[in-house]
């Protein structure tokens, strides 16, 4: 008899009771037959195999499933709220003995840093997880796997199928198939792949199938999908297959791109709001459907900070005030009539603390 278990990071036994006869005798386990795969912690269905053994052959598979806890079910339909939120009730859905310092979630997979520098992946495997050449593309892995290398990272990003980790130094790596040249040029694809950066890199952002680096210097390097003149180099190739440098005559200061949407925008040093990609109410003085150089965005305020939200945006003015902009289809974007879906021109958003 197999038994599902409920998921809290321990084994289970999947096999409650088992027992064989043959002409009335029973079978010993060890002696008579083998039993494998009853024992898992990760959740999903997982299959069990008796072997006979010794003077019997042939074999049973059963299957038993780990499954999520029922606090999953109460937190999406609202029966427990982060107001009601208990030590009992309380579900850890990933736990490490070490600190965990960075995080990013993809479409397709997670990645984090801890407090060591190391490299975890999980996820569906589209080459973006770092793991060895055994792996299966298209598989999905569902426990954190360390990305074996020596080098120590400080920042990790992802998009739809790149895993993007930037160490203290400057040094950019990634961990892709590479079939959009997210990486930009490789010779020989690995499981971690030290890209070709000209200068030190301090941050990076990333679209669907697109990498933009900023150097230490102020300059900005992108590569990959080119979709609506999203990489910014005056270009409408589909692709950059080497990371290049943008034609920009600014310092930039902020890079703030999103796997959702097709265009970056860049805060400069003089406080500035540039964008470029597909026009979807960017409000640039470029007003072409595919603004494929970073163009001004219409604001009388300068820009100290900027937060893509999908397709809201968010930023914040020298004197510290929000504004924001953009698709409001979901009331994202606080303070704005709830008929009104579309932001076209930044607005002021009037934070109330009650």
């Amino acid at each position: 008899t197999t038994e599902n278990a409920i998921y809290d990071g321990s084994e289970h036994d999947g096999l409650s009771e088992f027992s064989a006869q043959h002409n009335s005798a029973s079978l010993v386990q060890g002696t008579d037959y083998t039993i494998s795969g009853n024992r898992a912690s990760a959740l999903g269905q997982h299959s069990i195999t008796v072997n006979g053994i010794g003077n019997y052959s042939g074999s049973i598979e059963k299957t038993f499933s780990v499954n999520p806890p029922e606090i999953i079910e109460d937190v999406l339909d609202g029966t427990i709220t982060p107001d009601n939120v208990t030590d009992e009730n309380m579900f850890k859905v990933f736990s490490f003995d070490t600190i965990v310092t960075d995080i990013s979630v993809g479409p397709n997979h997670i990645a984090l840093l801890t407090k060591d520098g190391e490299a975890y992946t999980l996820g569906t495997n589209l080459g973006q997880l770092g793991y060895d050449t055994n792996t299966k593309i298209g598989e999905f892995y569902p426990e954190f796997r360390k990305i074996e290398t020596d080098a120590v990272f400080s920042i990790v990003d992802t998009n739809t199928t790149a895993t993007y980790l930037l160490s203290g130094s400057g040094d950019l790596y990634g961990c892709s198939a590479n079939e959009y040249y997210e990486l930009g040029y490789v010779n020989q694809l690995s499981n971690v792949n030290k890209l070709d950066t000209v200068k030190p890199i301090k941050s990076i952002s990333t679209c669907k199938h697109s990498l933009f680096a900023l150097a230490s210097d102020g300059t900005v390097y992108a590569c990959g999908e080119n979709t609506d003149g999203v990489l910014g180099l005056n270009s409408n190739l589909p692709y950059a297959a080497s990371l290049t440098m943008i034609p920009f005559d600014k310092v930039v200061v902020q890079v703030s791109a999103s796997d959702t949407t097709e265009y970056v925008h860049f805060v400069t040093e003089d406080n500035l709001l540039y964008a470029c990609g597909k026009n979807y109410g960017l409000n640039t003085q470029d007003k072409s459907e595919s603004v494929i150089a970073p163009s001004l965005v219409n604001f009388d305020y300068e820009v100290t900070k900027f937060y893509g939200n999908g397709s809201a945006r968010f930023f914040v003015d020298s004197n510290r005030r929000l504004y924001a902009y953009g698709q409001n289809q979901y009331t994202q974007i606080p303070d704005i009539n709830r008929n009104e879906k579309f932001i076209s021109a930044p607005t002021r958003i009037y934070l109330r603390i009650k």
